[in-house]
């Protein structure tokens, strides 16, 4: 899963990049112990 948000936040074409972020910022601070796995 790690991977995959790091691909997306690097991916230049993703445009609506300050909105992502805060999804997966929202995420990742929510699932945290999920993503560890």
């Amino acid at each position: 899963m790690k991977k995959i948000i790091k691909e997306i936040l690097t991916n230049k074409r993703v445009r609506n990049s300050s909105v992502l972020m805060s999804l997966i910022a929202t995420v990742m601070s929510v699932g945290a112990p999920w993503f560890d796995r």
